[in-house]
């Protein structure tokens, strides 16, 4: 399963391809059929819509993507390359704060440091269960241990906000 952030102008939208002919797009599920005419460009078929996407690669993951015509400017990331996007941006744009959230499903066993407790980047924040495994979710950056959103011993979906670090 791969999944991808796609960006165009404001708005983001997450994509899992789940296999060939179904992805997820923000929650919903669309089954597809693609052409590949040549290296850049191919026939999309969703439901009764037929479309022609042509793309061209710019800069690093940056395109111009043509949609029947219509030229749109889009960002391709993965989920981990959007994370670490924005955590780059928040630190160009001075924000020292940073919200920790679930990388994935599972039991919340323990949290390790209490709000206002001083927590250093790379240091684990808590141990969350997932698969029957015990997984150390760490700090991404300096800072305290500012609102702890969840219990010990609650379950928590991908994405959840735990706690945050000002």
């Amino acid at each position: 399963m791969n999944e991808y952030v796609v960006t165009t102008g404001d708005s983001k939208k997450k994509i899992k391809i789940l296999s060939t002919g179904e992805a997820v797009i923000d929650g919903k599920t669309v089954h597809y059929e693609v052409v590949k005419l040549n290296n850049n460009t191919l026939y999309l078929r969703t439901g009764n819509k037929l479309h022609e996407i042509i793309y061209e690669k710019t800069t690093g993951n940056n395109y111009f993507i043509y949609v029947n015509g219509q030229k749109i400017k889009t960002t391709v990331r993965t989920e981990l390359e959007e994370k670490v996007n924005e955590l780059l941006e928040r630190k160009k744009d001075g924000v020292e704060e940073s919200e920790i959230t679930a990388p994935m499903p599972g039991l919340l066993l323990k949290i390790l440091k209490k709000e206002g407790e001083e927590v250093s980047a790379g240091e684990p924040v808590a141990i969350l269960e997932a698969m029957k495994m015990e997984n150390e979710i760490r700090a991404q950056l300096n800072g305290k241990i500012g609102k702890i959103y969840i219990r010990e011993g609650q379950s928590v979906d991908k994405g959840e906000l735990i706690l945050k670090i000002n």
